[in-house]
C-alpha cells in the first residue's frame, strides 16, 4: 500500500460514478470517501467491493469544503489527493502527481492541467518557473494534492461555504500565509464536469447550484476584497435575477422561474448576512 498519499473523494448520490473511478485507480492507494447523502447502503457496497476503500458518513450534508475538512481529520499520510468524482484518470497520472512533489517540498497545494480548461493569466503568480512548474494564485479545484499537515494547520476550507468559491478562498488564505501553490504543466486530468450526481436529481441540484453560486459569490468577494467590491460583483445579477423571475412567472416557465428565484434568494441571503443554509430537497 502506498504510504505517502491518501486519495479523497466527496460524493453525493454518486454511486455509479464513484465505482467507475475507483476502478481506474491502482489498489495500492488508500481511498477515503465522504458520502454526503448519508446513504449507509453506499458505504456497505463500496467497502465490500473495494478492500482499499473506507467510507465516512457525516451527520449532515456538509458540502464539498466541510467534507474535505472531515476527510483531512481522518488522514495521516503526508499528502492528500482530492479528486472530483467526474474525472477520467489516465494510467500513471496519480503516480506522476506524487513524483512531482519530490522537487516541491515547500508546496501546500499542487494541481495538474485540466483538459479543456484554460487558466486565466491572473491565476498565475509565476508561470513556468522551472521544469514546467508554475506558481499559482488561484486554481481549478477538480484535482488537488494537499500537503496534509499544512492545510490542516491553515484550518482547511472555510465551512461557511457550502458550494462554489471554496478553493478560491483556500488559495487566498494560502497566499496570505506564504504557502505555495503550484501547477504542473505536464500532467493532465480530464474533468467531465456537472455530472457527479445521479441524473434523476438533476432539477433539484440545479436549483441548489444556482442558490449557492450567488450566495458564495458575494460572500467570497466581500470576505477578501471588502463590502463595496462584493456588492459591485452581484449588483447586476441581483436585479437581473429578480426581473427574470418576474418575467418567467408571467409566461409560466416554471423551470426558469425557479432557477432565477433561487439566484435572487441566494444573493439576498448572502447580502443580509444569512448563513449558507439551503440544502437539496432529496430523500433517500
Amino acid at each position: 500500500m502506498e504510504s505517502s498519499v491518501t486519495i479523497l473523494f466527496v460524493t453525493y448520490f454518486s454511486d455509479k460514478l464513484i465505482s467507475k473511478i475507483i476502478k481506474q485507480i491502482d489498489k495500492k492507494f488508500k481511498i477515503l470517501i465522504i458520502e454526503n447523502s448519508r446513504n449507509l447502503s453506499t458505504k456497505e457496497k463500496l467497502e465490500k467491493e473495494f478492500s482499499n476503500v473506507k467510507v465516512i458518513i457525516p451527520d449532515e450534508n456538509k458540502g464539498v469544503g466541510s467534507a474535505i475538512n472531515l476527510g483531512l481529520k481522518n488522514i495521516s499520510t503526508k499528502y492528500t489527493l482530492f479528486l472530483s468524482v467526474d474525472l477520467k484518470i489516465q494510467e500513471g497520472t496519480i503516480e506522476e502527481m506524487i513524483n512531482a512533489t519530490k522537487n516541491l517540498e515547500d508546496l501546500s497545494i499542487l494541481v495538474p492541467n485540466i483538459i479543456n480548461y484554460t487558466y486565466k493569466k491572473d491565476f498565475y503568480l509565476e508561470k513556468n518557473i522551472s521544469n514546467k512548474i508554475s506558481k499559482m494564485k488561484l486554481i481549478n479545484g477538480a484535482v488537488q494534492l494537499f500537503n496534509t499537515e499544512k492545510i490542516k494547520n491553515l484550518g482547511g476550507y472555510d465551512e461557511n461555504i457550502f458550494l462554489y468559491f471554496e478553493e478560491y478562498d483556500l488559495c487566498q488564505r494560502c497566499i496570505k500565509n506564504n504557502l505555495n501553490i503550484y501547477k504542473t504543466e505536464y500532467i493532465s486530468f480530464e474533468h467531465i464536469g456537472s455530472s457527479s450526481i445521479d441524473e434523476k436529481f438533476r432539477e433539484e441540484i440545479e436549483l441548489n447550484r444556482n442558490w449557492h453560486y450567488m450566495w458564495s459569490t458575494f460572500y467570497y468577494y466581500k470576505k477578501h476584497f471588502g463590502l463595496f467590491y462584493g456588492l459591485s460583483k452581484i449588483f447586476k445579477k441581483f436585479f437581473s435575477s429578480f426581473f427574470k423571475f418576474i418575467f418567467y412567472s408571467i409566461i409560466m416557465n416554471n423551470n426558469k422561474k425557479n432557477i432565477y428565484k433561487m439566484r435572487f434568494l441566494g444573493i439576498l441571503n448572502s447580502v443580509l448576512g444569512k448563513k449558507s443554509f439551503y440544502r437539496p430537497k432529496i430523500n433517500i
